[in-house]
């Protein structure tokens, strides 16, 4: 009789691979470079906070952003296959990350006085969220399975 995975997948499919947490490193990657850019832009060095360029940077890096929770869906899918020690539970990581934005969202759209600069907290608040998410997942992942 052959040995069944701990936690299926949920669709049932083998989709899953040991690569995805790669997404999840780019995310912490991106979180990093948006932030500093961001800086930047808040003390108008280089750009200013509602120029084009500001809403490219930041459009680019939520996509990025948005792709980090199928990607960690996964990899914990991968690593629950894997019968290590952890078993990661991918709806708390996705709930949290989710729910931290849309309540990001609620307190903008509430309190936000200036239209120009929410799109951008929005976008950077998605950004900085995922990045933690990603940050805290591959921390756990990397004590319990080793690499990354």
């Amino acid at each position: 009789m052959e040995k069944q995975p701990r936690n299926p997948s949920v669709t049932g499919r083998a989709r899953t691979g040991r690569r995805y947490w790669y997404v999840l490193a780019g995310q912490v990657v991106n979180g990093v470079v948006v932030t500093v850019y961001l800086s930047f832009a808040a003390a108008r060095l280089v750009v200013a906070p509602s120029d084009l360029l500001t809403g490219v940077v930041l459009s680019l890096a939520s996509l990025l952003s948005v792709a980090v929770y199928p990607s960690l869906f996964k990899d914990a899918i991968y690593v629950n296959r894997e019968h290590v020690d952890w078993a990661p539970r991918w709806w708390q990581y996705v709930g949290v990350g989710i729910g931290v934005t849309f309540f990001a969202y609620l307190v903008i759209q509430t309190v936000g006085r200036d239209e120009t600069l929410a799109p951008v907290a929005l976008l950077f608040v998605l950004v900085a969220v995922s990045s933690v998410i990603s940050a805290v997942y591959l921390y756990r992942r990397h004590h319990a399975v080793g690499a990354p």
